[in-house]
Parts: structure tokens; C-alpha cells; sequence
């Protein structure tokens, strides 16, 4: 039986072509191209990794800011006792409006020359941390003046809750969740209770 088989096969032709190595000369170009398909999937799944780790790092950097600037407007609340209820603002306060009436209440720098403080009321002071808080003194060309300068399109609210404490709570632009790089669309915001 087994010579049988052996005969079987040894009777049966096989078209299979062993390739020499002289046959065989460089890659093809169907090969080529899948491996400059692969690579440029493989590169743009990187550069999209990239980007989204930017935008993380950035939204990442605005929320410290936020924290900062809260934790700012908070020691100047404990500070101005007699002016505290000054400081609520129900409505967000964002920098586009500038009260006419502002008092500078502190000694700033306006182009290289120091401008002095002014005595002011409590009121007034509390209006003066509120907006200098959030806004800064306004920026010149190319310069930045304050923490909040680096938060995209800041607004500030300060609420008295009933158990007398008081709630800041900022807001601000954000990109990380948008899938679109150019758009801002998402807000993020961080809240803090006072307990003067």
C-alpha cells in the first residue's frame, strides 16, 4: 500500500515554481505602495495623538490659571472686610465691559513709569479686585498683564450663598473636547467657596 501512494504521487505533476534567488531581484511595486500607505496611516494617527496632547496641555494650563486667579480674588475678599458684599456679582462680569467708573486702587506700571495707588473706598476696592482679578490692567502690544490673559474669553461671577459664604466661579473657553481644531466651543469652569 504504501508503494501504491509513493507511485500515486510520484505520477501526479505539480506546477509549483521555486524561485531562484537570481529570479527574484528588488520588491514590487504593489509592495511599495502598501508600505508608503502604512507609513502615512501610521503618521497621521501620530500627528493626530500630538495635537490632542496639545490641546490637552493648553486646557490643562487654563485650569491652573483659573485656580490662581480664584484663589487671588478670594484673599481679597478675606481682606476687604468692610467692603465684602461689594464683591457679589450675580451677572458674569467678562472684560469686554469695562465699568467707566473703575478706580485704580493699586500702583501699576504704564509704560515704564509707575503710576501711584489711589486711596480708595471699600467699595471701590471691591470693585477694583473684581475687575482686576479677572482683567488686569488691559494688555499693550504684546504684552501680558495678568493670569487671566491666558484664559480664552474669561467671565467671573461672585454669588453670597446663604450660610454667608461667597461662590467665584470663572469660566473660560476650552478646545480638548472639540474635534474640530479651530473651534472653541466647550466651556470649562472652576468654582471655589470662600468662608471669610
Amino acid at each position: 500500500m504504501d508503494w501504491e501512494f509513493l507511485l500515486f504521487m510520484s505520477s501526479q505533476r505539480t506546477n509549483v515554481t521555486i524561485f531562484t534567488q537570481a529570479q527574484q531581484r528588488g520588491v514590487s511595486l504593489v509592495e511599495v505602495l502598501v508600505t508608503i500607505v502604512l507609513s502615512v496611516v501610521g503618521l497621521v494617527g501620530l500627528s493626530q495623538m500630538q495635537l490632542t496632547s496639545l490641546r490637552a496641555h493648553e486646557d490643562a494650563h487654563q485650569q491652573a490659571q483659573a485656580i490662581w486667579l480664584a484663589h487671588d480674588l478670594s484673599n481679597r475678599i478675606r481682606a476687604n472686610e468692610v467692603g465684602r458684599q461689594h464683591y457679589v456679582a450675580e451677572s458674569p462680569i467678562e472684560c469686554k465691559n469695562r465699568p467707566s467708573q473703575l478706580t485704580s486702587c493699586s500702583a501699576y506700571q504704564s509704560q515704564n513709569r509707575w503710576g501711584p495707588a489711589t486711596t480708595c473706598t471699600a467699595q471701590q476696592m471691591a470693585e477694583f479686585d473684581v475687575w482686576h482679578t479677572l482683567c488686569g490692567y488691559g494688555r499693550t502690544a504684546g504684552t501680558w498683564s495678568n493670569n487671566s490673559d491666558y484664559l480664552a474669553n474669561p467671565s467671573l461671577t461672585v454669588t453670597l450663598q446663604a450660610d454667608a459664604s461667597y461662590l467665584i466661579e470663572l469660566q473660560w473657553d476650552v478646545r480638548a473636547q472639540s474635534a474640530v481644531f479651530n473651534q472653541a466651543i466647550a466651556r470649562s469652569s472652576y468654582r471655589l467657596v470662600v468662608y471669610p
